[in-house]
């Protein structure tokens, strides 16, 4: 069951549900009905799969559960987690992150990147709102998210990041 919207972008929507047997809450990417989505949105499911052979927790990536369609939309389930870098960094009125933090970010990243790279997967979006805030204790804990643009390094380069990041 919905609860709420999380957020939107060019691929569909984000929303927070409960399962209905387990009753936890988890988020469902849901992908828009048009053809180059739903071609990205089986890329992803295609990169998710690779991905299973990780440990989320040590590797630092969001937990995904599995997939439905609902009609012709790609519904993907992951672990519902807090907010994006982005969303906690403009919270904090964007003054600098405590050196303890930025620490901590940038090396659960660089363990993100490194456990990819046991895959040969590139993520090649990385931003601040695909890097989501686990929780927020000292120190900060996060986990990368969306592998909707990433690539298997044996494949020829295509498109990489957000245009306003490069």
């Amino acid at each position: 069951m919905v609860q709420e919207f999380l957020g939107e972008g060019n691929f569909g929507k984000v929303a927070k549900c409960r399962h209905k047997v387990t009753h936890q809450d988890m988020a469902i990417k849901i992908s828009k009905n048009k053809p180059s989505i739903i071609r990205e949105t089986k890329k992803e499911l295609d990169n998710l799969e690779l991905l299973r052979a990780l440990d989320p927790e040590r590797a630092n990536i969001v937990r995904w559960y599995d997939a439905f369609t609902h009609g012709d939309l790609i519904c993907l389930k992951f672990e519902l987690l807090v907010q994006s870098l982005h969303d906690y960094v403009d919270e904090l009125n964007y003054d600098p992150l405590p050196v303890s933090d930025l620490q901590a970010v940038v090396q659960q990243m660089a363990t993100a990147l490194l456990h990819l790279q046991t895959l040969g997967v590139i993520h090649c979006d990385i931003k601040p709102q695909n890097i989501m805030v686990v929780d927020h204790n000292q120190p900060l804990k996060v986990k990368l998210i969306d592998f909707g643009l990433a690539q298997q390094i044996s494949e020829p380069p295509s498109f990489v990041g957000t245009f306003w990041y490069q």
